[in-house]
């Protein structure tokens, strides 16, 4: 698979890509980024690259990690279908990521709000404050038995956890 293929690949949103290559695996462009914010954070590097005509994100890893337990990908959630961004004024963001219907929602597994609201200082580079917000579909879990307050239980843990973010977005045009 060529390098320009594997970056294609890395853009589908519903698919993510490890490649191994030698005795590392390697994650490109899109996928690096969901590798660094959902398995384990390494350095991502960049390259422009002639076969691409564009700079390329990597993150790479000994493979003997996973053979080892030492890294897995067991815990790695899914990505939203879609994800919408707004921009209501020059100091606030909202990203809100939305099911395969368009309906925003919440995946509580994952961590991973419906709603992120992002207010940036005046000068506009920095993130002041993070707000976030759950919004989910609560039938499948209460076909599960899980009642309305364990529900509410799990979106309290949820937002004891929440810290200012540090970034809002991944671009990939320098």
């Amino acid at each position: 698979m060529t390098i320009a293929e594997k970056v294609n690949q890395s853009a589908n949103g519903t698919l993510f890509t490890v490649h191994k290559e030698g005795l590392f695996y390697k994650c490109y462009n899109e996928d690096a980024l969901v590798f660094v914010q959902k398995v384990r954070k390494y350095k991502v590097s960049s390259k422009f690259v002639k076969a691409t005509i564009s700079n390329l994100h990597s993150i790479g890893f000994p493979a003997s990690e996973v053979e080892n337990g030492k890294s897995s990908f067991d815990h790695l959630c899914y990505l939203q279908t879609w994800v919408k961004y707004e921009y209501p004024d020059d100091t606030t963001i909202i990203q809100t990521n939305l099911n395969s219907e368009g309906i925003p929602e919440a995946n509580i597994e994952c961590e991973l709000p419906s709603k992120i609201i992002y207010h940036l200082s005046e000068n506009k580079k920095s993130i002041v404050s993070t707000e976030y917000e759950y919004e989910f579909d609560h039938i499948h879990y209460q076909k599960i038995g899980w009642t309305k307050e364990f529900l509410s239980g799990i979106i309290t843990e949820l937002e004891s956890h929440e810290s200012n973010a540090s970034i809002i977005d991944f671009t990939l045009n320098p």
